[in-house]
């Protein structure tokens, strides 16, 4: 997989707290790393996107696999600007939010600085277990409350989905073409749907057919079988230990 395919987790809030349409992006890639290549990557390191929105505005997202996990959001907009905490701020990480912001635009720099932590008050919930800092547990949630017919669930349909999905996508075939922006499908269009329905470029070989891409646009390096051997190995271990503790925190709460 090239590394600016998975850009949903940090365009995805993006996209999802504007509620508005990618319209075109440029895509970036960075250079292969050992680090990478000791687990078996063969894209770059990772990928950056610079993404328009439908009113104008720029998303920069940076994601992939770096030395380090890390998660930080910041939005300006023509009151001011806000953002996350950083991770290693240890004030209360990414889910401390910080609030520049003021009604009079030439009052920028002399707005009041506030900051909160979000609570959550419908339910006592644990979020201990759940990943991405909790955030896991509130996409099932609300999937399920929508299911149950509650109007009010915060949920994403097929369409935004493919927003937060499609610019990624996009991004690399501008990476490909030497780092020309890409216009990004709406396909909430039928004919824009069938004008898109038969391409199967991509970087695998079993859908690609005649459109197969590198996952790297200077070229793949080589990579031995034993590498992915280990790579399984490590997966195989995390992955009982997850499902072993799902199923002891499952057991609690039927308790409960």
């Amino acid at each position: 997989m090239h590394s600016n395919f998975y850009c949903t987790h940090s365009l995805g809030p993006i996209i999802h707290a504007t509620g508005l349409r990618p319209v075109s992006v440029t895509g970036f890639e960075c250079q292969k790393n050992e680090r990478s290549l000791k687990y078996g990557r063969r894209g770059g390191a990772f990928g950056i996107e610079m993404v328009t929105l439908e009113n104008g505005a720029i998303v920069q997202s940076v994601h992939g696999s770096l030395y380090k996990g890390s998660i930080w959001y910041c939005m300006y907009g023509s009151k001011g600007r806000m953002e996350c905490g950083r991770e290693d701020a240890k004030d209360g990480d990414v889910h401390k939010i910080y609030v520049n912001a003021d009604e009079a635009p030439e009052a920028y720099d002399t707005a009041k600085l506030e900051s909160y932590e979000p609570k959550y008050d419908e339910g006592n919930f644990d979020l201990d277990g759940y990943g991405h800092g909790g955030s896991d547990f509130f996409s099932m949630y609300h999937f399920v409350e929508n299911i149950r017919g509650n109007k009010d669930a915060d949920i994403i349909d097929v369409y935004q989905a493919m927003d937060m999905f499609l610019p990624g996508m996009f991004a690399y075939r501008s990476v490909l073409d030497g780092g020309v922006p890409k216009e990004i499908p709406n396909l909430r269009e039928k004919a824009v749907r069938e004008q898109w329905r038969n391409d199967t470029m991509c970087t695998d070989p079993e859908v690609a057919g005649d459109m197969l891409i590198p996952c790297f646009s200077k070229g793949e390096p080589e990579v031995d079988d034993s590498v992915y051997e280990y790579v399984k190995k490590l997966w195989d271990e995390e992955q009982s230990k997850e499902n072993n503790y799902m199923s002891e925190a499952f057991n609690q709460g039927v308790k409960k």
